[in-house]
């Protein structure tokens, strides 16, 4: 590898969809050369090294290809403005200038030892004096630790991603174990890649155990919560297969995996239940929000309702709103009165929203405190529309931080009451997250609709509720909606009952239902642009997300969000020289765009789902119109920095993305080519239930009797509705006592570590099951807490890292008996 020293000429190209650039270098001998290579951001005349090899681009010529770059600087006023720029793109001319004419050649001893000193020029607050500081700091400190990782061939990105994980430790930590990347959303190919480059042994026995992390972990995508043997041993030779690394060249037997599920049950990464091996958290969160809720159910209700007054209420209810209600949504009502816990499940169109307006009408009336909260930032605006009360997404309820959870079973938040509508969507760690974030006196009502989607992530949660049979449901079968004319809830009904009788998707654009036949990708996208340029011409307010939504069943492909989302945006929001826009992944993200929050963001108080509408876009951030409750706003200011993680396009969303929300107008695109895993008819229901007045399907017949005709749901492998009926008859096993048997769990470090910090989780102190008065009056601030570990799904560590971490709390214990054979 070589390296040329020199500063930035002029740009040739930049790429309109990445970070390739072609640029002119001066060298210091005055020598000009071609450079290319993945540069996120460019200044000409700034002092660049790079590092690569001279040769030959078949589309630029002759010239230099560099793998790794870093920026320098002389000691002038320009040359450190322009050094400036370079590492920190959102300071611009005009600061970076400002600070190099207040410092000059003493700013780099100022940042190092007076960091605190920044503030004395104009315009630099601390987020920004802290930004550069850190910016400058991986520059100087991380460039040898750059050339190292472009040395392995890796992509500029996925180096900022590594440099940012591991920062001035990165080769050290990479050479002890290149496979604990795939905790930290690399895949398992990408690991093999770099390990084999560092010369790693590739059947050794640490590449066993992470392979078998791995696949427990992916499983998860799957809705998972353990896998069998015969599951995981298919799952372990379908890899061996496919990798250019094979453990061995014929088929690997459960008896040859054994060994390394032994070592990673003695470390306690592993769990097995009977023959289900289950990774430690998803055995934690079943195992104790099926604990947890028994405790609920056990616990005395402290929000008092009188069913006597019930009857009252209700006729009261029926006056005000001027409605009749049915048999059972009295019996709901009457329910939540007596019931500790309660679910209330139903179809589009069977009133749950007028019973949720009930259930509040009622707390509000007897003074009981409650919160109404949803799983996604879409339904949490819908529901607190519909109630007439503020309704918060779980996680920003719960305070989550990232990795931490504010509210958590050290700090449980005070409250009576907690209404959960679309529960279908509340995944296995989200259940367990609230469960144990609220006293267990608190009543839960969860609220939804069975026969949905289930949560994108892990378990079966309402499914598993109703199945366990030891909460009260109520099932709301009696269509109200549009006094059941609507032939959106009609068809919903028979999609649901499996009923392939297509009357009502007719091809007659005035229908509820339009059915446009059409089975090749590039006809329906046409159609489908023709569409959206129609609604643009009619009405211009109209396309906004308020009247429609392109859904689709894919992220990536033809018909698929990407690809959809590319098309609608050249005829919604065209380029125009008078807005800004800015490059965001593949794609162009311009003012005026829609776009949806892809992560969740408690700095900026922005969770996965929210929608919004680009306002602003400057050289240091975008800003954002967030969607909030009753039409309102909130303005979020996105930095740069960040932006390609954080948003994305949102004129077409997936089906899973669109729940919990209805739009007047939805426009499905479904055609075979979308296979079989995606013709279901739970998500043909959930994408048909989005829509309130007009549904538009494309595609083929044939593929919507597909879809209603696979009823086979997806199997999911979780035991929490028999885990749930276990500590209801007073069987169940907890953690505490499975770790108390040695000869199961020798050194069993990582469960003594979940146990003790969820310590409070396990007190049976009856001060703990029910708030204070005062506790109520005033709930606590949110405060951090260290309640949440090491190895959560977004914030997972290598065996190494976290063995090394647990050894320095706790004396080595290697007496305990050996482990017993494993079950299969």
């Amino acid at each position: 590898m070589e390296t040329v020293i020199g500063r930035i000429k002029r740009i040739v190209y930049e790429s309109p969809t990445n970070d390739f650039k072609v640029f002119l270098l001066r060298r210091n001998d005055k020598a000009v050369i071609s450079v290319n290579g993945e540069f996120p951001h460019l200044i000409p005349g700034v002092k660049i090294e790079v590092h690569g090899n001279f040769r030959n681009h078949p589309k630029y010529g002759p010239g230099f290809r560099a793998d790794a770059h870093s920026f320098d600087h002389d000691n002038d006023t320009r040359s450190i403005s322009l050094y400036i720029q370079s590492i920190a793109r959102w300071i611009g001319p005009d600061r970076s200038l400002k600070l190099a004419e207040h410092f000059g050649a003493d700013l780099e001893r100022v940042i190092e030892q007076e960091s605190e000193r920044l503030l004395e020029v104009e315009g630099i607050g601390k987020k920004v004096a802290q930004s550069l500081v850190e910016s400058w700091t991986d520059n100087r400190s991380l460039k040898e630790v750059k050339v190292f990782l472009h040395g392995l061939g890796l992509s500029t990105l996925k180096i900022r991603k590594i440099v940012t994980m591991f920062g001035p430790n990165t080769e050290e930590i990479l050479k002890d174990n290149p496979w604990l990347l795939c905790f930290r959303g690399f895949g398992f190919t990408t690991c093999d890649y770099i390990a084999s480059k560092l010369g790693k042994d590739m059947s050794e026995p640490l590449r066993w155990s992470h392979l078998i992390l791995h696949i427990l972990i992916e499983s998860l995508h799957s809705g998972h919560l353990y896998l069998k043997p015969a599951e995981l041993t298919a799952a372990f030779n379908k890899f061996n297969r496919r990798t250019p690394f094979p453990l061995k060249d014929e088929e690997i037997s459960i008896q040859e995996i054994a060994p390394h599920l032994k070592h990673l049950l003695k470390e306690g990464y592993i769990v097995l239940d009977g023959n289900n091996i289950y990774e430690l958290q998803s055995y934690f969160y079943e195992s104790e929000s099926a604990r947890l809720l028994s405790k609920v159910l056990q616990t005395p209700d402290t929000c008092k309702l009188n069913p006597k007054n019930v009857e009252t209420f209700i006729k009261g209810y029926e006056k005000r709103h001027s409605i009749e209600l049915s048999e059972a949504q009295r019996d709901a009502i009457h329910s939540f009165a007596s019931e500790k816990v309660l679910i209330v499940t139903g179809s589009p169109g069977t009133g749950k929203t007028t019973i949720v307006k009930a259930f509040v009408e009622m707390m509000k009336k007897q003074n009981i405190s409650f919160e109404l909260l949803t799983p996604t930032g879409i339904s949490a605006k819908k529901l607190g529309d519909t109630a007439g009360h503020n309704a918060y997404t779980i996680h920003r309820r719960l305070g989550y931080r990232g990795s931490e959870w504010t509210l958590n079973s050290f700090n449980k938040y005070p409250t009576q009451a907690v209404i959960v509508d679309e529960t279908s969507m509340v995944d296995q760690e989200i259940f367990y997250r609230l469960i144990s974030a609220l006293y267990p006196s608190t009543k839960f009502v969860f609220v939804g609709d069975n026969d949905q989607l289930p949560s994108v992530g892990p378990g079966y949660v309402l499914k598993h509720l109703i199945k366990s049979k030891a909460i009260k449901t109520i099932f709301l079968d009696t269509i109200f909606r549009q006094e059941e004319q609507s032939e959106i809830i009609k068809e919903a009904k028979r999609i649901r009952d499996g009923d392939i009788d297509l009357t009502y998707f007719r091809q007659d654009r005035k229908a509820d239902i339009w059915h446009i036949r059409s089975s090749t990708p590039a006809a329906i996208e046409s159609n489908i642009i023709s569409i959206a340029q129609q609604i643009k011409d009619s009405n211009k307010t109209r396309t906004d997300k308020k009247y429609f939504q392109i859904i689709t069943p894919r992220n990536r492909g033809p018909l698929s969000v990407d690809t959809l989302n590319d098309a609608l945006q050249s005829v919604l929001n065209p380029p125009d020289s008078a807005k800004k826009e800015i490059k965001v992944g593949n794609s162009v993200i311009r003012k005026g765009d829609r776009i949806i929050i892809k992560k969740n963001n408690y700095d900026l108080d922005v969770f996965n789902g929210d929608i919004g509408k680009v306002v602003h876009i400057t050289v240091n951030e975008v800003t954002v119109d967030i969607e909030d409750f009753r039409d309102t706003t909130r303005r979020v200011e996105i930095p740069l920095k960040i932006v390609d993680e954080m948003i994305k396009l949102a004129y077409s969303i997936t089906i899973h993305k669109a729940q919990g929300t209805e739009y007047p107008l939805v426009i499905i695109p479904f055609i075979k080519a979308h296979g079989d895993l995606l013709l279901q008819r739970n998500l043909l229901y959930t994408a048909i239930t989005r829509a309130k007045k007009k549904v538009i399907v494309l595609g083929q017949a044939s593929a919507i009797e597909k879809a209603i005709n696979n009823d086979k749901i997806q199997k999911r492998n979780t035991l929490f509705s028999e885990r749930i009926q276990k500590w209801i008859k007073g069987e169940g096993t907890s953690l505490q006592s499975m770790f108390s048997e040695p000869e199961n769990y020798q050194n069993a470090k990582l469960l003594k570590q979940l146990l003790s910090l969820e310590g409070k989780a396990y007190s049976d102190n009856v001060s703990e099951n029910t708030p204070s008065k005062q506790e109520l009056d005033n709930p606590p601030e949110v405060q951090r807490s260290k309640a949440t570990l090491i190895l959560g799904p977004t914030n997972r560590k290598s065996l190494h890292q976290v063995l090394n971490e647990i050894e320095s709390l706790e004396e080595k214990n290697d007496t305990s008996s050996p482990l017993s054979d494993l079950p299969f």
